[in-house]
């Protein structure tokens, strides 16, 4: 039998039943990867018991599972401040303080479903479980004294508070659920010197109920 190798054209592939383009130019395959959002606070003043970040989600379709979240020392203005306590914890309920508009890893393909918030300075806040009691973090100048590598470490990966594992479903906000709706970093401590800055990656899913 003639094939297409032996009349010099590149060999297809096929996956069983469909082609799947050829050894050398093999067709694209869309991203299965799920959709996928950074939310940024930037610079955010601390204070006693302010709600620094607060992530909420009110959509009965969809889950918000949290991936990554990061406290970045980003504050290089000349401050004196003291070390800050904050913890990471659920919440019911909030009033809406100063809104964060959450951005997509690609834009193109993903859009925020609607009732999924994030802002910072909320109030008549409902406290859940606590997540995370003892949050260390500061808001004084970085030290100009400090290696390029504590600066880097510092100012663009910063301290990793929280990271899902492998394996594991991760923090996960269903708006189905009242106690579980709702996530937030708290400030502890009464010092209002320098700023804070938070970064939240997480990804919106088909709740467990949508997806059965």
């Amino acid at each position: 039998m003639t094939t297409i190798a032996s009349l010099g054209q590149p060999a297809l592939l096929f996956d069983g039943v469909n082609q799947v383009g050829t050894k050398r130019n093999p067709l694209r395959v869309a991203s299965s990867g799920k959709a996928t959002f950074r939310a940024v606070w930037e610079d955010i003043a601390p204070a006693n018991n302010k709600y620094m970040m607060v992530i909420f989600n009110a959509n009965t379709t969809y889950d918000v599972v949290i991936q990554r979240i990061r406290v970045v020392h980003s504050n290089i203005s000349a401050v004196t401040g003291v070390l800050l306590k904050q913890s990471l914890l659920r919440i019911a309920a909030f009033t809406t303080g100063t809104a964060i508009t959450p951005v997509a890893n690609d834009p193109e393909t993903d859009t925020l479903p609607a009732s999924i918030s994030c802002d910072h300075n909320s109030s008549a806040v409902t406290d859940g479980v606590v997540l995370d009691p003892a949050i260390f973090c500061t808001a004084e100048e970085v030290v100009l004294a400090a290696t390029a590598f504590q600066l880097s470490r510092m100012s663009i990966e910063g301290q990793t508070v929280y990271q899902r594992r492998d394996g594991e479903r991760g923090i996960t906000l269903s708006g189905t659920t009242a106690a579980n709706r709702g996530l937030a970093i708290k400030n502890l401590t009464n010092d209002t010197a320098g700023s804070v800055s938070y970064i939240v990656d997480f990804t919106v899913e088909l709740t467990t109920a949508a997806d059965s």
